[in-house]
């Protein structure tokens, strides 16, 4: 059956569980007419209103009913500086895509005086189709614009996160190699203090995925209070995940399959 680890200073790179095959990302760096008709003028999201590239976004891939499409505006500056994922993607010597985003904009810069007046159109474009094991309830579109948000250094959508959103957001960093950044953002801001602020946090006042949010948030983010308290509490109490028959609608978020050592098998 499986079973809680319990989790002390286990480091980050333990904890993830990434995606890092080239095969879920592609690249569309020529301005192209969307399917869905409309977006890049009303489904634009401006992290950086004078950015320099346009992120778009789709999950989950390949899946025509219920799917998400969203593109956002970047400075690709910052991604690059505060995501290990990023640096590598748009350096121009590592890639054939970093190249190719670097002609685009000496192109652009040819023709116009500043990058802020390059139509959206102009600007290279690179479509991602996975940005992690975030829960099916999310709303793609809100969770990737406070990342990217974030990773500009700029506040997020709402000053404290719920503790939901902040575990889809440390999934999201995860998944684009930025959790020593996230990881001093979310310091800087105090939302875990916030959270346990706000919280009734006595052994049987939260429910199972809670715990399980507060364990991979812990771990991930470098919190150890959170990654030992809640991974004991999981072990006394047990979990719906170690019973003989899993029930079918649990999401298939990360924190209900802990990774790498904090969640595994043990023989019966």
């Amino acid at each position: 059956m499986s079973s809680i680890v319990p989790v002390g200073s286990a480091s980050r790179s333990k904890m993830t569980g990434k995606r890092r095959s080239g095969a879920t990302t592609a690249l569309a760096l020529d301005p192209k007419p969307h399917a869905l008709g409309g977006v890049a003028e009303q489904g634009l999201t401006l992290v950086d209103a004078h950015g320099d590239l346009i992120l778009e976004v789709e999950e989950p891939p390949g899946n025509e009913q219920g799917r998400e499409y969203c593109e956002y505006r970047v400075n690709s500056n910052p991604l690059r500086q505060s995501s290990s994922y990023f640096e590598t993607l748009l350096h121009p010597d590592k890639f054939g895509e970093g190249a190719s985003v670097a002609a685009k904009h000496d192109s652009v810069r040819s023709e116009y005086a500043s990058i802020s007046d390059v139509p959206v159109q102009k600007l290279p474009h690179i479509r991602l189709t996975d940005i992690g094991s975030v829960s099916r309830i999310t709303t793609v579109k809100h969770i990737m614009a406070d990342f990217l948000r974030a990773l500009h250094g700029l506040d997020l959508s709402t000053a404290s996160p719920p503790l939901s959103n902040l575990a889809n957001l440390a999934i999201v960093a995860d998944r684009f190699d930025a959790l020593a950044y996230f990881t001093q953002y979310v310091r800087r801001k105090k939302f875990i203090k916030a959270l346990d602020g706000k919280a009734n946090n006595k052994a049987g006042s939260l429910s199972e995925e809670r715990m399980r949010q507060r364990v991979m948030i812990g771990t991930m983010l470098d919190y150890p209070p959170w990654a030992i308290t809640y991974s004991e509490r999981l072990i006394v109490r047990g979990s719906v995940r170690w019973k003989a028959e899993t029930p079918s609608d649990i999401a298939p978020a990360l924190w209900w399959d802990l990774p790498s050592r904090v969640e595994g098998t043990s023989a019966p």
